[in-house]
């Protein structure tokens, strides 16, 4: 059974579990679940007030299993911070959003009525590596709409669409585009600034046109986006 304390304006949830081995009562806090042990024969009021009494030693604890949960997800979104109570702090799209938690039947990270983002999921805490591939999948969707929507502005002077763009992780590439029209968009770019994701769209989408990068495909870049060439040099700070 699933027990609530209030903190501020939190809650954290814990089981109580009775042991024949356990001498005393313990506490044991992992990834998602808080747990009181209790000795055999022990009433369960024992383990309320021990949990409330060492609140803040869980509360550190709980934080810190956090931390170490959220280290995968920094690997590819390394800003990202577990909020509190539920919910995400992370770059995405040119902008650092706060992502709030909902009711919903499976994870997922989705745009409200507004345009604010949030994450379906259902109960918390949310499993990281649901919110990471949830947030892939989402940023997915994200820079191939947008790489889609700047092709169809700018087809009167492109003259061509892609055949097709893809997002996908890429190791030394922000975006590449070969001579079949394929466009393919590195998915780190989603925590870039939005005018650094345009730069990289705009330019594989100018190779749709001319390949190389002489002076044909400069000036086609500059009509697209004048100050390329700093949005280039601003690029090269990311890793």
């Amino acid at each position: 059974m699933m027990h609530l304390i209030r903190v501020g304006d939190g809650t954290v949830e814990y089981t109580v579990r009775r042991s024949d081995r356990a001498k005393r009562i313990s506490i044991r806090v992992s990834p998602g679940l808080v747990e009181a042990v209790l000795p055999r024969g022990m009433d369960e009021s024992h383990a309320h007030l021990f949990v409330a009494r060492n609140i803040s030693w869980i509360l550190r604890k709980t934080a810190e299993s956090r931390e170490r949960e959220l280290d995968p997800l920094r690997a590819r979104w390394p800003d990202a911070v577990a909020l509190p109570g539920g919910g995400f702090r992370v770059t995405c799209m040119g902008e650092t959003v706060l992502i709030p938690v909902v009711q919903g039947r499976r994870t997922e990270v989705g745009r409200s009525a507004s345009g604010r983002l949030k994450v379906h999921a259902p109960g918390l805490p949310v499993a990281l590596p649901d919110f990471e591939n949830a947030l892939r999948s989402f940023t997915r969707s994200e820079l191939e709409s947008r790489a889609a929507a700047l092709a169809a502005a700018h087809l009167d002077v492109l003259r061509t669409e892609p055949a097709r763009v893809r997002v996908r992780d890429m190791k030394t590439l922000w975006g590449s585009c070969n001579r079949k029209g394929v466009v393919t968009l590195n998915l780190q770019l989603a925590r870039l600034p939005t005018r650094l994701i345009d730069y990289t769209i705009l330019h594989e989408l100018c190779h749709l046109r001319i390949m190389g990068h002489g002076e044909g495909f400069r000036a086609l870049l500059g009509r697209l986006m004048p100050d390329f060439d700093e949005a280039r040099r601003l690029l090269r700070r990311y890793g």
